[in-house]
């Protein structure tokens, strides 16, 4: 069987089906009057006749409310107008009753001499009950297809923002892929002995990008493990430790975020720091304190990459990532001068 994608759903489910709504309502309204016309007694036809004409003339209040004072007053929060009208027309409507029994229905039937089941009093009884029982159904039935509505259109976004999440992913691993490749050919093509634990670490971090950062949220613990060895990685082709400071405070490390939010921001940080200059540095700061995630880095501005086309890529996604999973919940800030190169990520509510 074919499955309805969400699309289908949601046209679908925009079909209010007043027609079958309707006719319910009005067929077991048709059975409680007839039942309390025959008084539990076995209907008879004036019984019958006699319903039939109540419930006609009773419906015209009851669609006026539900297709005119409900949907132009109740709706837009017009309570006071609502209510006066909705007792207008119960009044109105009750003193129509008897008028309509005298005059109109002897036409129709003259063979038929109508005794009126209810007093002039239990007539406005009957009338307001009616009124108030069938705007509460009325009420009950456009809220389920209001929850109906709103939860398509929910299952839709979220899907929808799994969809740009995944895009948003395919666009980092490529990109992260490719500096590191630069990295081991430039081992290569001078023989390093360590191309082969060039090759591991890649492969370690590759394993966590492609299989741990498969999941929405990743403990803080794993991300800052993942900083370690691309820093280590980065390390391997010259000793740049000296000029690299990582600084850790986490108060609790089972924390999570979503993955890949910090790679960016050290591949960036490398890309624009000439590390063979002994005076470039790059800092980060990754703290973690009660519900507030920051993460802080700052390196020394002194090379531009060759690919001005492609360069900052990362921070792009980075900015699209956060407009998406973490709404009215971060602090995104970047500073650039001619010799540093400063950003400020705030996540709050982790």
């Amino acid at each position: 069987m074919q499955k309805i994608n969400l699309y289908d759903r949601l046209r679908f489910s925009k079909t209010h089906r007043p027609v079958i709504f309707n006719l319910v309502l009005w067929v077991l309204l048709y059975v409680v009057m007839l039942f309390l016309f025959s008084e539990n007694n076995q209907p008879e036809t004036i019984d019958y006749i006699y319903t039939t004409c109540f419930v006609i003339i009773i419906s015209f209040p009851v669609t006026l409310n539900f297709y005119v004072l409900i949907p132009f007053l109740l709706n837009k929060e017009k309570y006071v107008i609502y209510g006066l009208t909705f007792i207008i027309t119960i009044l109105g409507f009750a003193w129509c009753h008897d008028l309509f029994f005298n005059d109109i229905i002897y036409s129709f039937f003259p063979d038929y001499f109508f005794i009126s089941y209810l007093s002039n009093t239990n007539i406005f009884l009957v009338y307001t009950i009616f009124l108030v029982s069938t705007t509460l159904i009325k009420l009950a039935e456009g809220w389920f297809y209001f929850n109906k509505q709103k939860n398509v259109l929910l299952e839709l976004k979220t899907e929808q923002l799994q969809n740009q999440l995944s895009n948003l992913k395919a666009k980092i691993n490529p990109h992260f892929l490719f500096n590191s490749l630069n990295v081991i050919y430039a081992l290569a093509l001078e023989s390093s002995q360590t191309t082969v634990e060039a090759v591991l670490k890649l492969s370690d971090i590759l394993r966590y990008v492609i299989y741990d950062a498969d999941t929405e949220r990743i403990s803080i613990e794993k991300e800052i493990q993942l900083l370690k060895n691309y820093i280590a990685f980065q390390n391997l082709n010259k000793d740049y430790s000296k000029q690299i400071e990582l600084v850790t405070n986490i108060e609790d490390d089972s924390k999570t975020i979503y993955p890949l939010l910090l790679l960016p921001l050290i591949e960036n940080s490398f890309k624009y720091t000439n590390l063979d200059e002994p005076y470039n540095n790059i800092k980060i700061e990754v703290l973690q304190k009660d519900n507030e995630f920051r993460f802080y880095t700052k390196n020394d501005v002194s090379y531009q990459p060759k690919d001005e086309a492609h360069s900052g890529m990362g921070l792009k996604t980075l900015q699209s990532n956060l407009e998406l999973i973490y709404p009215n919940q971060h602090h995104f800030s970047i500073e650039k001068n001619q010799n540093t190169f400063e950003v400020e990520l705030i996540l709050n509510h982790v």
